[in-house]
C-alpha cells in the first residue's frame, strides 16, 4: 500500500521476487442499463458478466461477456478491469455479483479499460 512497505517487503525477501504491476491505464466511467429493448419491464434480464479476481488483487477482470445480455449491449469489454460499482470498490467477484444485482436501472462501473494504449514503460 506504500512504496515503503514494497522497499521493506523487496528487502527481506531471499531470491527472486516476483511483482506484477497494475495497469497505468487512465480509468473511465461506464454505465450499463439493466433493461433491453422490447423486453418488458417485469421480465429479469441477465447481466451476462464472467468475472475473476486479479492476480495483482487490484479490481475484478471482466473475462466473459454473453452475447444477447446487458453487458453485451454495454461499453463494457472483455480484458477490462472493474475499480468500482456504484462507487463500492469490489472485494471479489462474488461481492461485485452482489454489487450489481442491488441496483435498479443502471449500473455505474469505473473500469481500467483493456483496450487504451498503455504507455511506454
Amino acid at each position: 500500500n506504500s512504496i515503503e512497505n514494497l522497499i521493506e517487503y523487496v528487502a527481506a525477501s531471499v531470491g527472486v521476487v516476483n511483482m506484477e504491476l497494475a495497469d497505468t491505464g487512465a480509468s473511465k466511467e461506464i454505465w450499463m442499463s439493466k433493461k433491453l429493448p422490447n423486453v418488458a419491464p417485469d421480465v429479469k434480464v441477465p447481466i451476462g458478466l464472467g468475472l475473476q479476481t486479479t492476480s495483482c488483487g487490484v479490481g475484478v477482470l471482466i473475462t466473459e461477456i454473453d452475447p444477447n445480455t446487458c453487458a453485451a449491449r454495454s461499453d463494457l469489454c472483455v480484458g477490462d478491469c472493474i475499480l468500482s460499482i456504484e462507487d463500492v470498490v469490489p472485494k471479489s467477484p462474488k461481492h461485485a455479483v452482489e454489487l450489481i444485482l442491488s441496483t435498479q436501472d443502471a449500473i455505474k462501473f469505473i473500469i481500467v479499460d483493456s483496450s487504451a494504449e498503455v504507455a511506454p514503460r
